[in-house]
Order: structure tokens, then C-alpha cells, then sequence
């Protein structure tokens, strides 16, 4: 038995780890923006001009959205592994819930000038627990984004395959 205990804990040690390694990796490059960002201002904003604070500001914006995102990502992912986050499935309109999920990783797309192709008919809806969904798609939109080379192109699509199934793929 106590063999058994301590080869859960060296499991669940190791996805701690594996975790908190990917989480780090993940915030490392907005946190990194965002302090260049706020080192420049400081540095030299006698010297800037208004439409230059402008574009800063809103260059911290978008990583303050980035940062604020991943970590929702982390919370949600802590409430699902302790079993904290209820499922509560009901009809959500696909092509909203895509456009919410998506949202706050445009950004990083046009940095990369990677064209980003939204193909969700607006007449289709899934029956489904929207947060969980979003984390879903926004996980899978993330990954294909980072994988992606430069000035290459990201397709998210929707069809209904019958009665019962929507199928939502996302290529890069």
C-alpha cells in the first residue's frame, strides 16, 4: 500500500512540475512585453510624444489582456484537476463562443503575421459547458498560433456532421 501511495505522489509530483514549467514558459513571453514596455516609458517618456504613449499604452493593454488570460487558463485548469469546476451544459451559440475564446490571441497572431480564418456558420449551436469550451478552443487556437511559422495562415471551422455532432476543427 504505501509502495502504491508514493508512486500516486511521485505522479502527481511530476504533473505538478510539468505544470508549473509550463505555466512559466507561457508567461514568460507577455511578462516580457510588458516590462520592456513599461522600461521604455520610464526611461524615456519626457521624450515621447503623445501618439507614442498611445501606442505604448495600448501595446500594455494587450499584454495585461494576454497575462489576465493565461491566467484564467491556470485557474480553470486548478478548479478541473480538483474536481471544483461544475459542468453545466447548455445551448451556446458556437460561432460567439469562438469569437470570446479566440479574442485575445489575435494579437499575437498579427505579430506573427499569421492570417487568421474564422469559418463558423452563425446558425449553429452545441450544447455544451461554455467555459469549459472556450478553455478548449483557446488552448488548441494558442497552440496552433505558436506553432505556426511566420506569415503562415490558422483556420478555425465548424460544420454539422448530423443530428447530434458539430465538429470544430482548427488547422495550422
Amino acid at each position: 500500500e504505501i509502495k502504491k501511495r508514493n508512486e500516486e505522489l511521485t505522479s502527481i509530483n511530476a504533473e505538478k512540475d510539468k505544470c508549473f514549467s509550463i505555466i512559466a514558459h507561457d508567461l514568460r513571453g507577455p511578462f516580457s512585453n510588458f516590462m520592456g514596455i513599461t522600461e521604455m516609458m520610464a526611461e524615456e517618456i519626457k521624450d515621447m510624444s503623445q501618439e507614442q504613449l498611445q501606442e505604448m499604452a495600448t501595446a500594455m493593454s494587450t499584454s495585461a489582456g494576454k497575462l489576465y488570460g493565461l491566467l484564467e487558463n491556470l485557474l480553470q485548469w486548478s478548479r478541473t484537476q480538483r474536481n471544483m469546476m461544475p459542468f453545466e451544459p447548455k445551448p451556446v451559440k458556437l460561432s460567439g463562443l469562438v469569437e470570446k475564446s479566440i479574442r485575445p490571441l489575435i494579437d499575437s497572431a498579427s505579430r506573427k503575421v499569421i492570417q487568421v480564418e474564422e469559418a463558423i456558420p452563425e446558425n449553429i449551436s452545441v450544447f455544451a459547458d461554455g467555459n469549459m469550451m472556450e478553455t478548449v478552443i483557446r488552448n488548441l487556437f494558442s497552440n496552433a498560433i505558436k506553432f505556426t511559422p511566420k506569415k503562415g495562415k490558422v483556420k478555425i471551422a465548424a460544420s454539422i456532421q448530423n443530428e447530434e455532432w458539430v465538429e470544430v476543427a482548427i488547422r495550422d
